[in-house]
């Protein structure tokens, strides 16, 4: 469920944080 395009801002966190980005405000 990680589409390219939310690799740009979603995706790349996601990857580095995990689940951070879902708690934070850059979801």
């Amino acid at each position: 469920m990680k589409p390219v395009a939310r690799i740009s801002t979603r995706g790349y966190y996601d990857l580095l944080t995990g689940k951070t980005l879902k708690n934070n405000l850059y979801y």
